[in-house]
């Protein structure tokens, strides 16, 4: 086990059925799974309000 990565935890939101539908199908145009392009989004708003350190930031590509 790679001691560097933190344990990952679970949150969950509550969206409607349409909307989740309309993500699902984002995600497999995008050849991505769901999590994958949660964990990008909550981090790109993250980085975006400047709560992410600039390397982070950077690598996300949110201009400052």
């Amino acid at each position: 086990m790679n001691n560097n990565l933190k344990p990952f935890k679970t949150i969950g939101a509550k969206i409607t059925e349409n909307e989740a539908e309309i993500f699902k199908k984002f995600c497999a145009a995008r050849g991505e799974n769901v999590s994958s392009v949660l964990r990008r989004l909550i981090l790109t708003d993250l980085a975006v309000h400047g709560l992410l350190p600039e390397e982070r930031r950077k690598a996300l590509g949110v201009q400052p």
